[in-house]
This record gives structure tokens, C-alpha cells and sequence, in this order.
């Protein structure tokens, strides 16, 4: 199983692994697939997500479980609340690292769920899906500075939305200008707007790979 936060990040990764030929079993589509295949959870929010982890770890017999959140403005905090949780639940001090793996964390111990957990943008800097998705933007694309400079062009006192969020306003006014405006991020990655073999793509991948032991 794989828990994420929200829709947005169930379409992408959805997409993602459908490129890169990885099952996975998406919520409430009704379909066969080979079998194993990863089952996709939207926990609606960083909290729920928080909050339920234990509930997967102890009761729900998974074998490997991963998990994708955002960092936001503080990816050292989020370890943190993640890695007690995983303490809380068992999982020995000395097996769960103080810092996340720069190509994702996976954590192992006898007689517990295989565990894995990545950060996004990329383990490293503070970001969101978003962020993540700005990775996978064509290097030889010409629009996504121009949607940089046209988000900039507002003035702050008109902006509807905070500085936080000002890459979810540089992503969505990019995706806006495409041959099939406003597709939703994972629908633009099936597009080939965005580059599903970037690096920090075919990292992530690696990551799930490993996680799931899908070859």
C-alpha cells in the first residue's frame, strides 16, 4: 500500500507508474490487474495520514508500506513527526534515521512492515508535490518561465493566494497553456508535458522499486 495526501498526488503517481510499468491499483476504479499491484490510499490530508499510520502498521496485515508527503516550508520537522510515529509503533530507534535518505528512506526490522517514506520535492529541500512536478518540466521548455513571469506580474495586494503557494500558481498557469489546457498534473505527465524519465522521476521510481520489489 501506498498512502498519500491527497488526489492531486494519487493522479501523479497513478500516471508515473503506469509509464514506468509498475501495477497499481488506483481508488475506485474497478479493473483487473496483475497481480501483486500497489494499492493507492488518499488519506486526505498530512494529518489523517499522521493520524492512521499506526492503524496500517499493526492491523492491516501489509507487508511493505510507503509513504508520500509534502515537506512544505520544514522537511526536518516532517521526518521528525513520521519518525515518531514509526517508534511509537515499534520500529527501534536505531533503525529509523534522524535524517530522511536523499533517494528515500526504506526501513526494515523483523517481524514489522517493510517501510518506506518520501519527502517530496526530493528528500533534500523544503517543497510539495508541486515542486516535484517542476522537476519533471522539459529543460527546453520555453513557457514555464513565462508563467513565472506572468504569476510575478501580479501585484501582491491582488494575489487571491499566499506566497506558499506560488508554485501551485507557476504549475497550474503552465499547465494552462498546453496543446489541452488545464489537464491535471498526472494527466500531463500521460501528455508528455511533463518528462516522466527526468532525474528526480526515475528517482522516485527507483525508490518505489525498491520499496515494493518490483524489477
Amino acid at each position: 500500500m501506498l498512502l498519500v495526501e491527497g488526489q492531486d498526488d494519487v493522479h501523479v503517481f497513478v500516471h508515473l507508474a503506469a509509464y514506468h510499468q509498475i501495477p497499481v491499483k488506483e481508488p475506485g476504479v474497478d479493473y483487473e490487474i496483475p497481480s501483486p499491484a500497489i494499492k493507492v490510499r488518499d488519506e486526505n490530508g498530512i494529518e489523517n495520514l499522521l493520524t492512521n499510520l499506526p492503524v496500517h502498521l499493526k492491523g492491516s496485515g501489509i507487508e511493505r508500506l510507503g509513504v508520500v508527503i509534502d515537506a512544505d516550508t520544514n522537511l526536518q520537522g516532517r521526518w521528525e513527526s513520521f519518525r515518531n510515529k514509526l517508534i511509537g509503533s515499534g520500529y527501534d530507534k536505531s533503525r529509523v534515521p534522524r535524517a530522511p535518505a536523499p533517494d528515500g528512506t526504506i526501513i526494515t526490522q523483523e517481524g514489522y512492515p517493510i517501510v518506506g517514506i518520501w519527502i517530496m520535492p526530493d528528500n533534500k529541500v523544503p517543497g510539495s508535490l508541486e515542486d516535484f512536478i517542476k522537476f519533471l518540466v522539459p529543460q527546453d521548455d520555453l513557457l514555464w518561465s513565462r508563467a513565472e513571469e506572468c504569476v510575478a506580474q501580479i501585484p501582491t495586494e491582488e494575489r487571491h493566494f499566499s506566497t506558499i503557494h506560488l508554485i501551485k500558481a507557476h504549475v497550474h498557469t503552465w499547465l494552462a497553456w498546453q496543446e489541452q489546457p488545464g489537464q491535471r498534473m498526472g494527466q500531463a505527465i500521460n501528455s508528455k508535458y511533463l518528462d516522466p524519465d527526468a532525474e528526480h522521476a526515475r528517482r522516485f521510481v527507483a525508490w518505489v522499486r525498491r520499496l515494493f520489489a518490483f524489477t
